[in-house]
């Protein structure tokens, strides 16, 4: 075998090393779509969002690589659904999703409550009490499984908006009476969102609507989905045993997250 032969094949020899090399120490990037829910996910805060920061570093302690796009809730779901992204976050468990997505262990833990104005009468005791009042909705939530059936039933009075900001815009004008949302985020947006006093206008019922767990999706279109979701569960409970996972929520609530203008 004459000399430029070896050269050649020693050439693509040591290529072929780099290329594996290169290869192996390339990250899996984890594509997920997201949406504006802050305190927990919000492209105006530090990270994204106290959850968005949880999944990355949950990933990142397994090798992987998370990026984000947002996009509004109801598109959110669907592409991640459809396959043109790895999955999304931030998910309450519904029996109909289990066909198209696996759930991750649960990342968060919320309360959905009523907000109402401080002048306006409202109280409940069953479901029953609540067909007295028209509800501000936002289009991509899914509220109460009961709560919900009613709705789609027409058996309470209701106008949706595109997200909670414009929902509680609809009970300023007394468009709605009630406006469901998890009490960390409803009263986080009347402070951040609207003019200084406007959240003492407001106050939220004490009988709680739900509440629910909250978890990463990652599509069963993806061919590495089991992979993906045990690794972030490995991750995620490395998180919740270090205390770190707590140490961030509790960094959020005390407004570490919000961004200086």
């Amino acid at each position: 075998m004459n000399t430029c032969l070896w050269r050649f094949l020693l050439l693509g020899w040591a290529l072929s090393l780099m290329s594996f090399a290169h290869a192996a120490d390339a990250k899996r990037v984890v594509r997920l779509t997201n949406g504006e829910w802050p305190p927990y996910v919000s492209q105006d805060l530090k990270y994204d969002g106290v959850v968005s920061l949880i999944v990355k570093e949950a990933f990142a302690s397994e090798g992987y690589e998370v990026k984000f796009t947002f996009l509004p809730w109801k598109r959110a779901l669907q592409s991640a659904q459809d396959g043109e992204w790895d999955g999304s976050i931030l998910w309450a468990y519904r029996e109909e999703r289990t066909q198209y997505f696996i759930y991750s262990d649960p990342i968060s833990s919320t309360q959905y409550v009523f907000f109402h104005l401080r002048n306006a009468e409202f109280d409940w005791k069953d479901f029953s009490d609540l067909k007295k009042y028209r509800f501000g909705l936002t289009l991509g939530y899914n509220y109460n499984d009961k709560f919900m059936d009613m709705v789609r039933n027409e058996e309470i009075a209701h106008d949706y908006a595109s997200d909670i900001v414009s929902s509680f815009k609809m009970m300023f004008k007394h468009r709605v009476d009630v406006v469901p949302e998890d009490v960390e985020v409803g009263y986080f947006i009347l402070s951040s969102e609207f003019a200084p006093g406007v959240d003492r206008m407001v106050t939220s019922h004490l009988k709680p609507l739900s509440e629910e767990k909250h978890y990463l999706l990652i599509s069963r279109r993806v061919p590495d989905a089991n992979e993906l979701i045990e690794a972030f569960n490995r991750g995620l409970k490395k998180m919740r045993a270090s205390g770190r996972l707590e140490s961030l929520f509790e960094k959020s609530r005390m407004g570490d997250f919000i961004q200086k203008k």
